[in-house]
């Protein structure tokens, strides 16, 4: 999957993994992404999509962890399951 689809379809999960791979809290991932803290939270917690210009510049930020073992084995670890769910 490419970081745009990610953080299109796993905001949370995507969100939270990059997080932890810059050492950043919310504040310090707005600050990255040029919003404001509360609008990271809402984007964890589901309650509004990124805009496309936003999840541009995430998916900037994204793509060379994407790239390392640990960002292979993070991508391929989601959605397992969702077909039996469906």
């Amino acid at each position: 999957m490419t970081p745009d689809e990610l953080l299109r379809r796993y905001p949370r999960e995507t969100l939270r993994w990059l997080r932890g791979r810059l050492s950043v809290s919310q504040p310090g991932l707005a600050t990255r992404v040029g919003v404001t803290p509360q609008t990271v939270a809402v984007w964890e917690a589901r309650r509004k999509a990124l805009a496309p210009h936003n999840r541009a510049r995430l998916a900037a930020l994204l793509a060379p962890h994407l790239a390392t073992p640990e960002g292979e084995a993070f991508a391929g670890s989601l959605g397992r399951g969702e077909a039996s769910e469906a």
